[in-house]
């Protein structure tokens, strides 16, 4: 019996570590992705789009990582198109709902209402952040998607009769003039893969086709995928080698970094800073996600028991299982997080945020 018993729990190490090993694979790929700041993208094309060629099937080109420097060209060309749909008599969104009110088709009191519901999701949102206890969350998370889909519905009323508007028109403008601004046919992203007028004669399908190959190939870098390269283990063996200095990791002043290596450094300092300075339990140290928690509700509970004038740290909450207790970092080894809650003097600060943990990295 002991026997099987070794054997089966020799099995399942094995198959975690397998588990884990694709995954540091898949993460290496999303690292090396980060540092040439583009991300492979295949196109395959319909023999009914202009973009069929009978010798190259697939259309092999790179999604350039945007930079801050990007972002503000994107901004100045929806500018430059919304204006172009202004002076064309194209009414904006604005001056099309006025018109609806005159018509009947919609009311003040219907956009009110609109407004009204995206501000309540706004505030259980807000909630949702000040809650300690996992099931209090998935409560309001349920009220959050009610909300969700009635204002969807409602949404999807005032867009049928609202028509086109200058906004709409420099949306679906902006469709097209980003990719073909993002894809490039080198890594580097220095010859474009498509020529300006090229968006003139893509149709809707093509465009559609690009951008869902363009989503498919970006999943890849989504946040879950930018914090799970943050705590792994070979990439932090090299950000701890440039750990004061992050920018240094890509070579790059911190104005042109591309967003996903910002995000990617950011995440990286945080959670090395709390690891380092809350004493988590080591199962957490390659979950960002439980790292984050625990540094959160680990702050909750100190101010819970600071409003007790607790000097014991210890407490009950109505509602809290032994499990509760521990997310909340009750029950860990170490009081570094209620000492970073200190100034010099050893003074309460009253508040601890994200800049107290990296003060002390």
């Amino acid at each position: 019996m002991a026997k099987t018993a070794l054997k089966d729990k020799e099995q399942e190490d094995k198959r975690i570590d397998e588990i884990q090993e694709l995954k540091e694979i898949r993460l290496r790929k999303v690292l090396n992705s980060l540092i040439k700041g583009s991300s492979i993208v295949e196109i395959e094309p319909p023999k009914s789009s202009v973009l069929y060629n009978s010798s190259r099937k697939i259309i092999k080109g790179y999604a350039k990582h945007f930079s801050l420097q990007d972002q503000i060209h994107l901004d100045e060309k929806y500018e430059e198109y919304f204006d172009k749909a202004k002076s064309g008599g194209i009414p904006t969104k604005k001056e099309a709902l006025e018109r609806m009110y005159d018509s009947g088709l919609w009311t003040e009191e219907d956009e009110k209402w609109v407004a009204s519901q995206k501000e309540y999701i706004k505030n259980l949102e807000q909630t949702k952040l000040k809650l300690t206890l996992d099931r209090q969350v998935a409560t309001v998370q349920k009220s959050i998607d009610q909300v969700e889909k009635k204002l969807k519905e409602k949404e999807a009323k005032r867009q049928k009769h609202i028509g086109t508007t200058c906004e709409a028109y420099a949306n679906v403008q902006m469709n097209s003039y980003t990719m073909i601004y993002s894809l490039y046919e080198d890594d580097l992203c220095s010859s474009p893969l498509f020529a300006s007028e090229d968006q003139d004669y893509l149709s809707h399908e093509d465009i559609a086709l690009i951008i869902k190959c363009y989503n498919t190939s970006m999943a890849e870098l989504d946040i879950e995928a930018i914090k799970d390269l943050s705590v792994s283990p070979f990439f932090t063996s090299y950000f701890s080698l440039i750990e004061e200095s992050p920018v240094e990791f890509f070579g790059k002043a911190v104005h042109e970094l591309s967003f996903y290596q910002l995000n990617l450094l950011s995440y990286a300092r945080v959670l090395r800073s709390i690891i380092k300075h809350t004493s988590p339990p080591k199962h957490f140290h390659r979950d960002p996600d439980k790292l984050l928690e625990w540094a959160e509700k680990g702050e909750k509970a100190r101010k819970l028991m600071e409003k007790g004038n607790n000097s014991e740290k210890s407490f009950s909450m109505v509602g809290a299982d032994k499990e509760d207790y521990q997310k909340m970092g009750v029950e860990r080894q170490g009081k570094d997080i209620f000492n970073l809650a200190k100034d010099k003097q050893g003074k309460k600060k009253g508040t601890l945020s994200i800049m107290d943990f990296l003060d002390e990295s």
